[in-house]
């Protein structure tokens, strides 16, 4: 009688496996997991980099530095932390740039500086300007400066204040395009 019994729960043990296979009854699917992205590697870095670059007639017109600047092919980007750029516009004119962070791009020749930007127009003679916006994209072959982000400028006992500018780097023509408010103190 035991035999029966066991025969008796094999049997049933294999028509409910049997009629749940049957109907299609399927252990819940585990949820897909997506594979993360990979981090892109810089091809190489620098720690401590100087840059330069040079006009047809022989002249600087570009220095920067950066305590680390990394390269990224596939981007065809530098990366940059800690940027300061010294932009010859002319012989007379000379700009100095200050950021947090910043990102070349190798095809365009643009300089795009991110993070409490400084701006210092260096005039052989007269006031020295200033000029603090969040992010500011440089065109070194337009000899163009420009952002869409609010922006600071001191110069003399003037404060301009407005939204969006551009600098016109070799012609010393600087326009603040939105909101502009002014203050002047008489000396």
């Amino acid at each position: 009688m035991p035999r029966t019994w066991i025969v008796i729960a094999i049997v049933a043990a294999l028509l409910t496996f049997g009629i749940l296979w049957l109907s299609g009854s399927e252990e819940p699917a585990l949820p897909e997991v997506a594979e993360e992205p990979v981090d892109e590697v810089a091809d190489y870095w620098i720690e401590g980099g100087d840059m330069e670059r040079f006009g047809d007639d022989g002249r600087r017109l570009l220095e920067l530095r950066a305590r680390e600047m990394n390269h990224y092919s596939a981007r065809e980007q530098t990366t940059l932390q800690e940027v300061w750029l010294h932009y010859q516009a002319s012989d007379i004119l000379a700009w100095d740039m200050v950021a947090d962070s910043g990102k070349i791009s190798d095809a365009t020749r643009r300089v795009h500086l991110d993070g409490n930007v400084r701006l210092l127009r260096l005039p052989e003679e007269g006031p020295v300007m200033r000029l603090t916006t969040d992010w500011l994209e440089l065109l070194t072959d337009e000899e163009i400066a420009r952002t869409d982000a609010p922006v600071l400028m001191l110069q003399a006992g003037s404060r301009v204040t407005g939204t969006g500018l551009l600098a016109l780097l070799g012609e010393d023509r600087i326009s603040i395009q939105h909101d502009v408010k002014a203050i002047h103190e008489t000396p």
